[in-house]
């Protein structure tokens, strides 16, 4: 699946480049310049905003999904649970079995008596040891087989959030909130080129939105590290 992605992934990738840059250059498409106040008041304000709706849209997007993987998740994790403590409980048992046997080897040693060491006497923590080994086996390959298929609900789980949380936050986005559009002075644009800057503009902004709100608090951290520092360097130069 990998390598046919691949190989159909770099082409399309050069010719949609190479279409974007002949259609902008063929059509001279107007510069865009940034707002004067972006730093100062549109980008806090902006961020607020995504934030904000970022925050309503993962509590939305979890119940849904709680809705409709809660159920098989819920169960698959209770398997994980029985399965390990029975597990564990098989693995204090083989270990108490071994432990007796050892306690009476060292008591037969003690009194010199070789009938308790023959094969006889043995014979049943023989068994049992084995029988047990083969119990812990077993449970540990339920276990990992448990454990495989908890996380595969989960990772099924987490792309139908991603994919669900997207398909709203484009909603969202088509009826007018939008990031870019926020961000530059679109007034020098032809209506060609606003109606490709509102496409993009709509789907930048759902996925930033679908990103959820550690994408947008990395965005607010790096903006206001990089405010911080200009503010330091002005105050050094003055």
């Amino acid at each position: 699946m990998a390598n046919k992605f691949d190989r159909w992934a770099v082409p399309l990738l050069a010719v949609v480049v190479i279409v974007v840059v002949a259609v902008a250059v063929i059509g001279r498409a107007s510069p865009l310049s940034f707002k004067g106040d972006l730093l100062t008041q549109v980008m806090p304000n902006l961020l607020a905003g995504l934030f904000a709706i970022a925050a309503i849209l993962e509590r939305a997007v979890a119940v849904l999904n709680n809705i409709w993987f809660g159920e098989e998740r819920e169960e698959h994790e209770d398997k994980v649970r029985l399965t390990s403590k029975q597990l564990h409980a098989a693995r204090v048992e083989a270990v108490g079995v071994m432990q007796a046997h050892d306690a009476l080897v060292r008591e037969a040693i003690l009194a010199g008596s070789n009938e308790v060491l023959a094969k006889s006497a043995v014979a049943p923590f023989a068994a049992k040891a084995t029988t047990l080994d083969t119990n812990v086996t077993a449970l540990a390959g339920n276990l990992e087989a448990a454990g495989k298929n908890l996380v595969a609900i989960e990772a099924k789980q987490s792309r139908a959030r991603l994919a669900f949380g997207f398909i709203v936050a484009l909603f969202i986005s088509a009826v007018g909130v939008r990031t870019l559009q926020s961000m530059f002075d679109v007034s020098t644009l032809s209506r060609d080129q606003v109606g490709v800057f509102q496409a993009v503009d709509i789907l930048l902004t759902a996925a930033v939105l679908a990103g959820g709100t550690s994408a947008i608090s990395a965005i607010a951290d790096l903006l206001g590290t990089y405010v911080n520092a200009s503010r330091k360097r002005v105050l050094e130069r003055s």
